[in-house]
Order: structure tokens, then sequence, then C-alpha cells
């Protein structure tokens, strides 16, 4: 009878355990699925949200000029930062202090993995500089043609003390914008569509102080280089342009039209630049860039083997001619050059001895290269000087 007592209590003990087991169970279910769908959207190329993430100070009145700001020159420069999550406060200095010491005042910043990738550089700027730094930070996208993990932010540091963020002249009246990515004929693949992997994204600028001039800048990082087999769609290699996948090259063929679409946003201003790490192997240039070299714009750091900005695998050598700078306008321009990253340490920038301290805590038995190639980063910085003139008047 015991035994019979003990089934019939333990029969609905049973069902009750099972039925919360279930409810648990089918609760962990909907609230992964919650995420994945939350996930989704953030990283959906179709997202509504493009309204670039505005730095501290972007929307306080700090448009009015300074006319005893006596400025005949604006530094603009672009930097892939290798994946920069600004979470490794060592790499976070580095990169700030190469822009200061190369007297940068607007860097363009590409893989950039979240906000705070460009806000812990600010933050460390700002702490070592009599300047006002500021940021905008594009939202996370990526085109149709391009797959989950290749969606990064574009990020604009600028001097605030020296220029002002300006909106285009757009319904949206937006404070920074990407390029409109629609699908266009890839040149290569007959009968198929083809975007941006990672659209362009751009801003406009105006100068303060003594000198009245505007100027709009855009950034790319472009389709990883060659062909590979793990990418979302199949990639051809890009006949007549030596180790090139079609993918980049498509992208570079288009550059053209990326440009007159800001230029048709971005008011009576005439000067233009076009920057970032295209993934363009030297020698490719001419032939991919050859739309937009026809419409105007010139290349302002020569296709060749020595200027290149990818650090190779070897103690102080470079790979490729990968980051450029494209330019069209009325305002001269000089001073085009990039930085020897490989000289961090020999420059003072950085306390050799302490850098890597700092680094070993977390990571031990590093390579020598990779205090710098992989805690910094395996691309370095770029610049032009865009030389003010009071006469200008677009």
């Amino acid at each position: 009878m015991k035994w019979r007592k003990i089934i019939f209590l333990g029969i609905p003990l049973v069902l009750i355990l099972g039925g919360l087991a279930y409810v648990v169970y089918k609760y962990q279910i909907e609230n992964k699925n919650k995420k994945d769908e939350s996930n989704q959207k953030n990283d959906n190329q179709s997202s509504q949200n493009e309204n670039p993430i505005n730095g501290d100070n972007t929307n306080k009145n700090n448009s009015d000029s300074n006319p005893n700001l006596l400025l005949n020159k604006i530094r603009l420069g672009h930097w892939n930062v290798l994946n920069q999550s600004g979470n490794t406060p060592t790499k976070n200095l580095a990169i700030s202090k190469v822009i200061l010491h190369n007297k940068l005042d607007l860097v363009g910043l590409t893989e950039i993995t979240n906000e705070n990738g460009v806000k812990t550089i600010i933050n460390e700027l700002n702490k070592s500089s009599s300047d006002k730094w500021n940021y905008i930070v594009s939202q996370k996208k990526r085109g149709t043609t391009g797959s989950s993990g290749q969606a990064e932010h574009v990020g604009i540091i600028y001097k605030e003390n020296k220029l002002t963020l300006e909106p285009f002249d757009d319904q949206e009246k937006s404070k920074g914008k990407f390029y409109e990515n629609k699908l266009w004929d890839d040149p290569f693949k007959k009968g198929q569509k083809i975007d941006y992997v990672r659209p362009p994204f751009g801003a406009k600028f105006s100068t303060k102080g003594n000198v009245k001039n505007d100027f709009s800048v855009v950034f790319v990082h472009s389709d990883s280089p060659g062909v590979s087999i793990t990418k979302a769609n199949k990639e051809e290699n890009a006949s007549g342009y030596a180790g090139q996948g079609h993918k980049e090259v498509a992208e570079a063929l288009r550059t053209k039209e990326v440009m007159e679409y800001f230029d048709s946003i971005d008011g009576v201003n005439n000067e233009l630049f076009f920057m970032g790490d295209t993934n363009i192997k030297v020698g490719n240039e001419a032939k991919a860039f050859k739309p937009l070299l026809q419409s105007g714009y010139k290349s302002l750091i020569k296709d060749v083997k020595e200027n290149s900005t990818s650090l190779a695998q070897r103690w102080g050598e470079y790979a490729n001619t990968y980051d450029k700078i494209f330019y069209k306008g009325d305002l001269k321009v000089e001073n085009s050059k990039f930085y020897d990253l490989w000289k961090v340490f020999d420059d003072k920038i950085l306390n050799k001895e302490e850098f890597k301290k700092a680094i070993d805590k977390n990571s031990k038995n590093n390579s020598e290269i990779y205090y710098v190639r992989s805690a910094i980063s395996d691309h370095t910085l770029i610049w032009t000087d865009l030389i003010l003139n009071g006469n200008d008047a677009t």
C-alpha cells in the first residue's frame, strides 16, 4: 500500500516539475530568439536607424568662430585601426599619441567595432592635448552582398576648436551620412548585382577662425583583397587586375558615383576628399580608379611600392599601397604623407619597455612585430594638408 501511495503522490509531482521545466525551456528559447532578432536588426543592412552617433559636445553651440584663431591649413587623414573596440588601454593610448605626434586635425577611423572604440581615443586625446577633440561614429552597417562579420562602424574625430561639423543639404540635414549604396550591375559577373560590403561614410566640415573654408570627407574600408571562398557570395579573380578579387575592384570602379552623390548634398562646396583602406594593390590604382580620376580627382599618394601603408609580417617592412587619398577642389593640398609606424618607439612616441610590459601582462611570448602590427595596427596613418584661402567662396 505504501508504494501505491508514493506512486499516487509522485505522478502529480513529476507532472508539475515537468511543466515547470518546459516553461523555463520555452522562456529561454523565446528570449534567445528575441536577442537573435535584436542582433540581426542591429546588423541588418536595411536598418532604418542610420543616424550617426554624436560626441558629447556636437549638439552644443560650438559653431561660433573665434576671429582671433589664425588657421592656414587643416591636416586631414585616415587610419585603419585594426578591430578597434576601446577595450585595450595600451592601444587607445598608442593611437592617440601617433595622431598627436603627426599633428592631425581630423582623422577618419575604420575597422571600428563599437562606439567605445572611438570614444576611448577621444578621451586620450583630450587628456594629452590643449585642443578640444570631438567625434561622430556611424551606425554599424553592411551592404546586401556583405556578410554579417563584415559590418563595421566608421569614426571621424576632429578638433572642435578648429572645425565645425556641418549638416549636409539632404532632407534630413544629416551630420554624417552613408552613401545610399543602391545595387549596381556587377562589372565582372554578367547578370548579377553588387554593392559595397561596407558603404562609404561621409561628413561635411567648415573651418573656424580668420579663414572660412568648407570641405567634405568620405571614408571607406573596402572588401578584403583577393579571392576568398569564405565570403558570402562566391568571388572571382578580377581579370586584368593582378592579385585582386572582383569585389574590391568593383567598389573602386564605383567611387566616381559615390563622390557624385556626396557632391550633390554638400551645397556649393567643391572641396571633396575620398580616403580609406581600398585594398587595391600596388600597380592597380590607375585602372581601378579610372572613372574617379577621369572625373577630375587626383591621387595624392603616388601608387608605388615605396608608399606601401599596410605593415608586412617582417619588422620594418610594408606590404601594399592599400590606403589612399583622392581629392578634387579649388584649394591647394600639400604634404601628402604616411607615418612610418615601425618607428613609434624610435621616435619616442611610446616608451618601448613600458609598452611591452603593459601588453605582456595579458599576453605572453609575443614576437617583436606583435608590439606594433597587432598591438597598434597592421596599417599606418595617412594624411594631407588642405591649405586654406579666405578668397575661396566654395
